[in-house]
Parts: C-alpha cells; structure tokens; sequence
C-alpha cells in the first residue's frame, strides 16, 4: 500500500494480479463467451473493449489454437455484429442493438434461437452460423 509502484515490478506484478483477479471472483466468468462479463467486472462497462480484444489475439497467438485448450475462440466483432443482426431479421428482438458485444442480451438470443431451431448448446459457433445462413 505504501510502494504502489512495487506492483509493476516483475517480481509482484504476477501476485498482484492472481490477487486482483481472486478479488473480482473472475473465473466464473471465463467460460466462452464470457470476455464481454470479464471486462465489466474489471471495468465497470465496456470501455477499453477493442483494446482488450487485440490483447486477447495477441495472446492467443503466443499460447497457441484454442482449439487445444478445449475452449471456443472469441468471436471477433463484425461476425458478432451479423449474428445478432441475423438474429433480430429471424425474430429474436431481445438481441438489442447489433453493437458486436456478446452481452445477456444477445446470449439470450442465441440461447433461445438454438432450442427453438433443434441446435445443441453453445454460443457462436459454425453450427450457429450456418442455422442463420451466414457464411462468414
């Protein structure tokens, strides 16, 4: 508390943020499609989103496919952005806005459009895709 500049240090700048990241009760939230959830808990909306998104590629790039840790890649925001506007023409207004955010909102849509239309659980995936007849 009294060296705040220690945290930046290599030496604690892992334990601060293990720490920070305990505090926020974040792993909950790191299911896919959760990055939106993730950055409302740090920041308290969405600001800083494209940012955050690039860091998210940068990282997944160095640690490798996300295919091999068993986790569904973030979507990126124009695909986003066409589901949700596929989702509002098929009937689904609870989307809200085609703001390329997975938000409640549009999980809900996709949810809902997944078990009206017989497709298993998940979020945007090819499965989705093709159900809305996008080919992105």
């Amino acid at each position: 508390m009294n060296e705040p500049d220690l945290a930046a240090s290599p030496e604690h700048a892992l334990h601060v943020a293990c720490a920070f990241w305990r505090w926020k009760d974040l792993n909950p939230l790191c299911e896919p499609g959760g990055f939106v959830a993730v950055t409302k808990r740090i920041n308290g909306g969405t600001n800083g989103m494209a940012d955050r998104r690039e860091w998210l590629q940068k990282v997944e790039r160095i640690l490798g496919d996300d295919a091999a840790s068993g986790a569904a890649p973030e979507p990126d925001v124009e695909t986003v952005v066409a589901v949700q506007r596929a989702l509002q023409e098929f009937g689904y207004p609870e989307v809200g806005a085609a703001d390329g955010l997975i938000g409640s909102r549009t999980n809900a849509a996709i949810h809902r459009f997944r078990q009206q239309n017989g497709l298993p659980p998940g979020g945007i995936d090819a499965v989705l895709l093709e159900a809305l007849g996008l080919d992105l």
